[in-house]
């Protein structure tokens, strides 16, 4: 049974499914004699507004492990800041890229499950210490994430049409389908989080997939400029960042 005061849930983000690491701290905490509620992988904002409805924590653990679900994070960030419940925040993602900490409204973990439980200690125990300013998104990024989305669909049509006339005319439709998830997913999350140079930390995931899949290295380029090609068509000056960084990548 607990044996210390307070409340600390804990889970991810929307479409995060990699739970482990949120799962181990629960115990580790509860071990430690904390009162925590597990909430899982993958939390829809709404059920996060619902259950606060009934209970009342003094501190919210989000985990992140991908640029996608960062962006997501975003979201849960906000709908707390509104509320008025402190989140504290980590994953993968985080220490690939430390800038992206400055983007939200909460503390950050630390890098380690040792400094994670620390933080969490300290922030519970204790008066939390007053947040760092927060290095907004520009208005012109939230414009290209929603132009971006928009036009998505048109872009990922277009990859299908041009295909197979194209070197990767052998790949699986669902190889296809799974490079046009991801890539799309991660454009969408670097604009929400206000730099598309952000989706660099994901390009080794695509490189990983194509390995997986004993595709030759060359493919991962070949692909990108398909994409370029589809997006020049599809996107506007709006999106100029995402068309900037896709002429960076093919020309490698």
């Amino acid at each position: 049974p607990p044996t210390r005061p307070g409340l600390i849930l804990v889970g991810c983000p929307p479409e995060e499914e990699h739970a482990f690491g949120p799962l181990l701290l629960t115990l580790l905490l509860r071990r430690r004699g904390w009162r925590v509620v597990y909430l899982g992988a993958a939390v829809p904002v709404h059920r996060m507004a619902t259950t606060l409805q009934s209970i009342e924590p003094d501190l919210v653990v989000m985990s992140a492990q991908r640029l996608h679900t960062a962006a997501t994070l975003l979201d849960m960030a906000s709908a707390l800041q509104k509320q008025h419940i402190p989140l504290a925040f980590g994953g993968r993602i985080f220490n690939q890229l430390p800038e992206l900490t400055t983007r939200f409204h909460g503390y950050f973990l630390g890098r380690t499950l040792t400094e994670s439980l620390h933080t969490i200690e300290r922030l519970v125990n204790e008066t939390p210490p007053a947040l760092l300013d927060i290095s907004p998104v520009t208005e012109a990024h939230r414009q290209a994430a929603a132009h971006f989305q928009r036009r998505r669909p048109l872009i990922e049509a277009d990859i299908v049409r041009l295909l197979p006339d194209s070197p990767l005319a052998d790949m699986p439709p669902a190889h296809l389908a799974t490079a046009n998830r991801e890539l799309g997913n991660d454009l969408f999350a670097a604009l929400k989080l206000g730099d598309v140079h952000f989706v660099q930390s994901d390009v080794s995931w695509v490189e990983g997939m194509i390995q997986n899949y004993n595709l030759p290295a060359a493919e991962l380029h070949l692909y990108l400029t398909l994409y370029r090609r589809a997006a020049q068509t599809h996107l506007g000056e709006t999106c100029q960042p995402v068309l900037d960084w896709l002429a960076q990548q093919a020309s490698q």
